[in-house]
């Protein structure tokens, strides 16, 4: 696998969403809970604490699958805080791309590179790591070119605040630099 390349896989699976004439999108929602408390999400602050397990999931994924969709997007709260996160993941992949959107908190570390080598593996093709915090611009940067290298492509998802505005240019220059795309969240 080359180090600085994206998966010729997911790039196909880009080109097929796009034209494809059926549903193409769907977003699961994999949970609520999250490790963080950022006052503009639209989560709940406390998780329902009922979630369905991965075999719902995986229903779920072969419904929309049936119906036409080619992308799955996952989402929660925080999805990497689910222990089957892989599983999903791996079944979603059978059927579509997959985007996942995360804070990227648990990527951090061996461990966390570990995690995020694991969920690539299992089949993710896309990543969304959400900047929160413009000290984080580096490390987001950093997780979202280590995705890269293993066929991912990476998307940073900068959430437009106060205190990010003013940066923005900045740091879609800086992601297009390193082969990251990149996105506004309001």
């Amino acid at each position: 696998m080359e180090s600085t390349a994206l998966s010729l896989s997911n790039i196909v699976r880009a080109i097929r969403l796009i034209a494809s004439s059926s549903p193409r999108y769907g977003t699961l929602f994999v949970n609520t809970g999250c490790n963080r408390r950022c006052i503009y999400c639209v989560v709940p602050e406390q998780g329902s604490g009922v979630e369905l397990g991965s075999a719902e999931w995986c229903r779920i994924i072969d419904k929309l699958h049936g119906w036409g969709v080619r992308l799955g997007n996952i989402l929660g709260g925080e999805p990497t805080l689910r222990q089957d996160l892989p599983e999903i993941i791996a079944h979603a992949s059978t059927k579509m791309a997959v985007n996942l959107t995360s804070n990227g908190d648990t990527f951090v570390g061996p461990k966390g590179r570990d995690r995020l080598t694991t969920l690539a593996s299992r089949g993710l093709s896309l990543l969304n790591l959400s900047l929160h915090d413009l000290g984080e611009t580096n490390r987001q940067l950093d997780l979202l070119a280590y995705a890269k290298s293993l066929g991912v492509i990476p998307i940073l998802a900068t959430v437009v605040t106060k205190a990010t505005i003013g940066r923005l240019p900045d740091i879609m220059i800086e992601a297009t630099q390193r082969g990251i795309l990149s996105r506004y969240s309001f």
